[in-house]
């Protein structure tokens, strides 16, 4: 599989999909224009995402990254962090977000308060012990299994149609 990337030049790159490759990093920072990106194993143990302000759709699961920060990516719509080894996650910044995805990582508590556009939340096989997930007016579906939760209020969730919070313990 590929193993380096250079795209540092192509400055007008909206799409990238890495999915399945065997990529030692990824540099980004000269794709301003990015608005998708794949990168589903792809071997990242990091990502820096501060220069990609256009990005509304992230995939970046099973890799072996610590940490991501989406703190300038504002028009995100749509992130899948699920298989790694992230520990915390503010989206206090991505008010747009409708569909969030982050099972399977270590994540121990999550504040979606600021989503209010949020649809979907994955968040099963954390380490979750609180999860402000109060008001979020378009939330159809949420899961939590596998967590250490021990309340959960989803009152404001009008649309709300399924919960899954088995096996918290």
């Amino acid at each position: 599989g590929i193993k380096s990337l250079n795209i540092s030049k192509n400055k007008k790159l909206r799409n990238l999909n890495i999915t399945n490759t065997e990529l030692n990093g990824l540099n980004i920072s000269k794709n301003t224009k990015l608005t998708d990106l794949s990168a589903r194993y792809a071997n990242l143990k990091a990502i820096d995402l501060s220069k990609n302000k256009d990005l509304e759709s992230v995939d970046i699961g099973s890799n072996e990254i610590a940490s991501v920060n989406f703190a300038a990516n504002k028009k995100l719509k749509y992130i899948n962090i699920e298989y790694n080894e992230i520990k915390s996650l503010n989206l206090k910044n991505n008010k747009k977000l409708e569909f969030v995805y982050v099972s399977e990582n270590q994540i121990g508590s999550l504040d979606l308060s600021a989503c209010k556009d949020l649809i979907e939340l994955a968040a099963t096989d954390n380490e979750l012990t609180s999860i402000n997930a109060k008001n979020l007016k378009k939330l159809k579906k949420i899961s939590l299994e596998n967590n250490k939760l021990t309340s959960l209020d989803v009152s404001g969730a009008p649309m709300l149609k399924e919960v899954n919070a088995s096996d918290n313990v």
